[in-house]
């Protein structure tokens, strides 16, 4: 809602960013967006950034980072409609625009679970949550560690 979201927005400031850290972009967007809402002006001026910054990123050579906090998958790419995913009517039409933009990672959260799975190239990564415990797992944060400029193998590392 307009509510909800202007009190998102008074706390951290956007919803939806692009930045550059060690050579790669992050782009950072507001997955909500992928659902119904009330908030189609919003919405729609989300879906013209979310697609100049895909046209700028592809220059980039696949040096770019998505982050949302809803992943487009939680278990398999054709899974249904759910909480822990992005409708599965455009689903596949989004990751082909990330991977088109040359995204190697999608980071996101949500699941309350980890994740580490992919889907072409993109490698798609959750980590547990930090707030609640459902399964006695250990709370925490994770470190995605890329190894080099041009060797995307990375390390997704529990930091306690």
């Amino acid at each position: 809602t307009k509510e909800v979201r202007d009190r998102y927005l008074s706390v951290f400031g956007y919803d939806y960013k692009s930045f550059d850290v060690k050579g790669w972009r992050v782009i950072v967007g507001n997955t909500q967006f992928w659902r119904k809402t009330e908030l189609k002006d919003e919405q729609a001026a989300y879906e013209a950034w979310l697609k100049d910054e895909c046209a700028k990123a592809k220059a980039l050579h696949g040096r770019v980072i998505f982050a949302g906090h809803i992943p487009p998958f939680a278990d398999r790419p054709n899974e249904r409609d759910g909480y822990e995913n992005y409708p599965k009517a455009g689903r596949v039409a989004r990751m082909s625009m990330y991977l088109a933009a040359g995204a190697r990672f999608f980071l996101a959260g949500h699941t309350h679970r980890c994740i580490a799975h992919g889907w072409r190239k993109l490698t798609i990564l959750n980590p547990e949550c930090t707030s609640t415990n459902f399964d006695e797992r250990p709370h925490g944060f994770r470190l995605l560690d890329i190894a080099s400029a041009y060797d995307y193998s990375y390390n997704f590392v529990k930091v306690k």
